[in-house]
């Protein structure tokens, strides 16, 4: 009896709070010509606008053994685009073709590591 008891005053508390919520906000018409605009605006198609993505910022040092030993820091921004992959992206909730940008960042890792480039024009064209 106590449950239940708890379980109406919880429920008259929301529909209370509900009714406070509809009368701030013009109403139930008001409620309703939202929601018609929304549901308006989700069955409309919109144009993609250009998307890309990336890593703004990796982070490689290379070091060379020598004399004298040489040590290199780069900073490196990844930006990939392909339209018609973020169309199946946006559109189609397909990521199957989209290449995470973990992956990009230890693209670049491979790379610093196979590369024997010495500056970062030499380190980009190896990229």
């Amino acid at each position: 009896a106590i449950l239940s008891s708890t379980r109406r005053g919880m429920a008259a508390r929301a529909r209370a709070m509900v009714g406070r919520v509809l009368a701030a906000t013009g109403g139930v018409a008001a409620w309703a010509e939202e929601k018609k605009e929304a549901q308006h605006l989700r069955s409309r198609d919109f144009s993609l606008v250009e998307h890309t993505h990336g890593k703004t910022r990796v982070r490689v040092m290379k070091a060379r053994p020598g004399s004298p030993a040489t040590m290199n820091e780069y900073k490196v921004q990844t930006t990939l685009w392909a339209p018609k992959t973020y169309a199946k992206v946006f559109t189609a909730g397909d990521n199957a073709d989209l290449v995470a940008t973990d992956t990009q960042k230890n693209q670049v890792y491979v790379v610093a590591k196979r590369t024997p480039a010495e500056t970062p024009e030499d380190f980009g064209i190896a990229l």
